[in-house]
């Protein structure tokens, strides 16, 4: 009963006030429901952790200070460790490099106030989810009362667009998943699908949180499914006639040679790249965007140099022009590589496609 009064109030929004007197009894009252001494705060925190974050670069705000705080708190956060950023942008590209260099094993995160703070990463999360880098962006917003407050008499501390949610539509177009928490009974489950469309599609996601929403009961999270990839859909049939396809090509192929992109180390999938080489002992390249996906001095595969189309090495160019076959992994195809380029039969494999050509 007390989520379906709590679900109707979040198609109302004005009804529900994290920081409004009306709202301020619904804490014990959640309390009481679930049994827990879980907040949002720390559901967020010890879900942020479980997918291998560690560093927050969070630029305290005034909306999104209080959960910032929590990092602080020992006994709310358990292993995120706050940094201390210059501005937004800096912070965001940091965390961006942080993703990239330990891609699979964790995932970039940064803290902002809304608007002010929020939209001066835009750039940066764009180039985080056209090159699959996983990352996350936790928004303080103001309170329904601050929105309403805002549309009623223009008043509010920052300079706003007319409307609320402006960042969430911004933040959406270069984003995998955008939500916003402003529910205490709905937003462990946002949280939860926000943080495994990051891990699974490899990609940025944005979670908004109304300012004095962390301080709220939810469910604990030890009660509830510990967070994984979601598997891709398959059809069998397809998938069958895509193996028997490559294995085809790869056994009709007499200078077979191997590219490896940068969606290898997205997914974490360095070890099994090394075996199939092994396997085949063919030459490999990477491309630029996955340069050093292994290391280039192991001895056990047959490193050969970077390709980067026309501007690649004579050695590099003349490899892939002499091959009758290549097999691309994770490789993304852009104007720098093969655009114009006479070229033989080619298998690119990235998410979620298989072509042979």
């Amino acid at each position: 009963m007390l989520k379906s009064f709590l679900m109707s109030g979040a198609s109302q929004k004005r009804e529900f006030d994290p920081v409004s007197q009306a709202g301020q009894p619904l804490r014990s009252l959640l309390a009481a429901a679930t049994g827990s001494t879980e907040t949002i705060a720390s559901y967020l925190n010890k879900r942020l952790v479980e997918i291998g974050c560690k560093y927050v670069q969070a630029i305290p705000g005034d909306y999104i200070a209080p959960w910032v705080e929590t990092l602080d708190d020992p006994g709310i956060n358990e292993g995120l460790v706050r940094v201390h950023p210059n501005n937004e942008m800096l912070a965001t590209y940091a965390a961006d490099g942080y993703g990239r260099a330990l891609s699979g094993q964790t995932v970039g995160c940064v803290a902002f106030t809304y608007g002010v703070g929020s939209l001066n990463a835009v750039q940066a999360m764009a180039g985080a989810y056209v090159e699959n880098v996983p990352l996350v962006m936790i928004n303080g917003t103001p309170s329904q009362a601050q929105f309403n407050s805002q549309r009623d008499q223009g008043v509010l501390w920052h300079h706003m667009f007319d409307g609320a949610h402006t960042d969430l539509r911004v933040l959406r177009e270069v984003t995998a998943m955008a939500v916003s928490l402003d529910n205490p009974a709905t937003a462990p489950d946002l949280i939860d699908a926000a943080l495994t469309t990051c891990i699974t599609e490899s990609r940025p996601v944005y979670i908004e949180m109304a300012v004095g929403l962390q301080a709220y009961p939810c469910v604990a999270v030890d009660g509830r499914p510990p967070l994984r990839p979601s598997p891709l859909p398959q059809n069998a049939v397809s998938l069958l006639s895509a193996v028997n396809m490559v294995l085809a090509s790869l056994q009709n192929a007499k200078k077979l040679v191997v590219i490896g992109g940068v969606e290898i180390a997205r997914g974490g999938l360095q070890a099994q790249f090394v075996e199939l080489l092994k396997a085949l002992k063919a030459p490999y390249l990477s491309d630029l965007l996955g340069k050093s996906i292994l290391s280039e001095y192991r001895e056990d595969v047959q490193f050969s140099g970077v390709y980067n189309g026309r501007n690649s090495q004579q050695n590099v160019q003349d490899l892939v022009r002499s091959a009758d076959m290549i097999f691309m992994l994770g490789v993304r195809e852009t104007d720098f590589n093969f655009s114009g380029w006479p070229r033989p039969i080619t298998v690119p494999i990235r998410r979620p496609v298989c072509r042979c050509r």
